[in-house]
């Protein structure tokens, strides 16, 4: 029997796909919610700071659909990237809105499992060559 070589977007390499696509349609509705606010509330920190990632969070996590369905060798690394700027950003907005960063726990351990499989997956190395 043949074993299958583990390439292209399946397997587990599906969720941060579905992820991305999320990111794009909610991070574009926080840039309009934002944008709202800012029109309503006038320039607060926190609406500028929320207009100015909605949009830059909508335009990565459109990149990077773009280079993964390309398979582009860049794109675990950048991948990487774009989660732990994630978390970072989380961390400003609750000193933006007083909420404690431990609640954000999960999503410090999910990015740690993320780049892991990353940077050791079989698939990942097969499927981003180009």
């Amino acid at each position: 029997m043949k074993k299958k070589k583990l390439k292209g977007i399946g397997g587990w390499l599906v969720l941060p796909t579905i992820g991305l696509v999320l990111g794009v349609l909610l991070y574009f509705l926080a840039f309009l919610i934002f944008v709202l606010l800012l029109m309503m509330e006038g320039p607060t920190p926190l609406a500028i700071f929320g207009t100015f990632i909605g949009i830059l969070f909508t335009i990565l996590s459109s990149y990077l659909l773009y280079i993964e369905f390309k398979e582009r060798k860049e794109f675990p690394m950048y991948f990487i990237g774009y989660m732990w700027l994630s978390i970072v950003t989380l961390v400003i907005f609750s000193f933006l809105t007083e909420t404690n960063p431990a609640e954000f726990v999960a999503n410090f351990i999910v990015a740690i499992i993320w780049t892991v499989y990353f940077q050791k997956s079989v698939r990942v190395k097969n499927t981003f060559v180009k």
